[in-house]
């Protein structure tokens, strides 16, 4: 397909009017955004996510495009965090309210009193499981945020044009 579109692009414009252009380097970059990833519930009732950094974030200057990486860095450790709190803030809700839950769905007084504490306890231990798990993810989540803006950096930092 593409050796049909030059072919015809010859064709139209002739030969000697397609030229490849070749930047040194360039006036402004960007070091782009890193989705931290999402973590919700099972329904998906409620969604906890957070991006870092902007792809209109245009930078002109070496020094400028060092500053920028590194509040970005910060970013994903402060943001990241932030995610983390909030997930395991909407978790221990759902642990406060396994009683009130276990209570309104079960309605056999005699055969609910009986499994009444190991469930509760047992929905508080998959809770205690899903946190430890969200937390491991958004840490390693967090760590590739961190390698996504230095690599991102170490790339485009050269092809800068403006070294002041």
């Amino acid at each position: 397909m593409k050796k049909l579109i030059m072919t015809f692009l010859i064709l139209f414009l002739g030969s000697g009017t397609l030229t490849v252009v070749h930047a040194n380097c360039f006036q402004s970059v960007s070091l782009g955004e890193y989705p931290l990833g999402e973590w919700s519930d099972a329904g998906r009732t409620w969604v906890v996510s957070d991006t870092v950094g902007s792809f209109s974030d245009a930078i002109t200057t070496q020094s400028a495009l060092e500053t920028h990486k590194n509040t970005l860095i910060a970013q994903c450790s402060t943001k990241g965090n932030a995610v983390i709190a909030a997930v395991e803030q909407r978790l221990n809700e759902k642990r406060a309210g396994l009683g009130a839950e276990f209570d309104r769905t079960c309605t056999n007084s005699l055969f609910c009193s009986m499994i009444r504490d190991i469930t509760i306890q047992s929905r508080e231990y998959e809770i205690d499981r899903e946190i430890s798990k969200m937390k491991s993810w958004y840490k390693l989540s967090i760590e590739k945020c961190v390698m996504h803006f230095n690599y991102t950096f170490d790339v485009l930092n050269p092809r800068l044009c403006a070294t002041e």
